[in-house]
């Protein structure tokens, strides 16, 4: 008589330990599960000493029903990888319906392996190592929210259980947007019951912009302090500032009251592409379509600030950005600041949403915000 195989009821993680420190990323991201609801996550850092290794390692594969894959060249490398845990893994998926997860870390030849037919959390194009410290949470956020679901695990937090409720309700609806940031699905912030504006501010930090930050700044003030002055509006606009010049950078959402303009670090480059490689990774992880018995919110809204030349290549990710879904679709206003401004390029981004700042007095920027403005 066979013996019977152990239930599949927990998360098993494999990795390379040169990636340890993305490992105790999502450590921190599981543990929250892991203390209020019980989900259980192995890897070969709970291995006891005296004890026999690949045994453990054995044991907690057999038990495994989520495999989260943390996938770079060093973990493509490791022969014990492939023959010790990703073997039996994958055998237990096309056997058992285990689920694999896999998740790039780092720059590698995900695309040529067997795992390239599972479907990764984010783009072989843009691991984690290429992301901000605030992405990566994002794509965490993302990853823990995976494992819980597919380990069943339900929540005894009463902000979590009416969140679940009003999410299941949303389900009987229609197709919405809404932020996946932690932040933004809490019931009671606003985001979860009203319309938003989500407002991206590039902003050209690069070393020909100097002469031009005192007109820069102005500008962005102008505008935050418009939204953040309109009760109406007050309560539905969320900025993000994209800073770029040697590279980018994105800052944090927040509301248009608590914005404040970040510093500015000049760089001798002029990375736009970089800057819309952000938004368009933003536009992906942060607002994704859901289900949401509310109004249809507001599509985002890009404000271009450009006083020299793109150093990068912006085209691809530009099309990239004009190449989405209607749903998800942005309205574009360029800004040329100075007379290095490339208004070619600003053109081809913006077309006739393009303005030039020492044009640009108070009375025609108060026309502008009725053209963006969405009540």
């Amino acid at each position: 008589m066979s013996t019977p195989k152990p239930p599949r009821t927990r998360a098993f993680i494999v990795y390379s330990h040169k990636d340890g420190k993305y490992l105790e990323e999502l450590q921190a991201h599981l543990k929250l599960f892991e203390r209020q609801a019980g989900l259980d996550f192995w890897d070969d850092t709970k291995i006891k000493p005296g004890v026999k290794r690949r045994e453990e390692i054995r044991k907690a594969i057999n038990s495994a029903k989520v495999a989260i894959l943390l996938i770079s060249r060093d973990f493509l490398a490791s022969d014990f990888i492939a023959e010790k845990e990703l073997m039996p893994l994958l055998e237990a998926a096309e056997q058992e319906g285990a689920i694999i997860l896999p998740i790039i870390v780092r720059p590698c030849l995900f695309d040529y392996t067997d795992l390239a037919q599972f479907q990764a959390v984010n783009k072989p194009s843009s691991p984690l190592s290429e992301m901000s410290p605030g992405r990566r949470d994002r794509v965490w956020t993302k990853v823990a929210e995976s494992v819980k679901d597919a380990l069943n695990i339900r929540m005894s937090s009463p902000i979590f259980l009416e969140a679940q409720e009003n999410l299941q309700e949303a389900r009987n609806n229609g197709p919405e947007f809404y932020a996946r940031d932690a932040y933004f699905t809490r019931p009671e912030n606003p985001f979860w019951v009203d319309q938003r504006l989500p407002i991206y501010l590039l902003l050209d930090n690069s070393a020909l912009m100097q002469t031009n930050e005192a007109a820069l700044r102005s500008a962005v003030c102008f505008f935050s302090d418009h939204w953040a002055s309109d009760p109406f509006n007050r309560g539905r606009v969320h900025i993000s500032a994209i800073t770029f010049s040697d590279q980018a950078e994105q800052i944090a959402w927040v509301p248009v009251s608590d914005f404040i303009i970040p510093t500015f670090n000049t760089g001798r480059l002029s990375a736009l592409g970089a800057a819309l490689r952000l938004v368009n990774e933003s536009l992906e992880y942060d607002l994704v379509p859901h289900l949401l018995g509310q109004k249809l919110h507001y599509h985002p809204l890009v404000l271009l600030f450009l006083g020299s030349r793109p150093t990068d290549r912006w085209a691809d990710e530009f099309r990239r950005l004009a190449s989405l879904p209607p749903d998800k679709q942005c309205r574009v206003f360029a800004f040329a600041l100075g007379p290095d401004a490339d208004i070619d390029v600003l053109s081809q981004i913006a077309g006739t949403a393009l303005f030039y700042m020492h044009d640009l007095t108070p009375e025609r920027m108060r026309g502008l915000l009725e053209l963006s403005d969405w009540k």
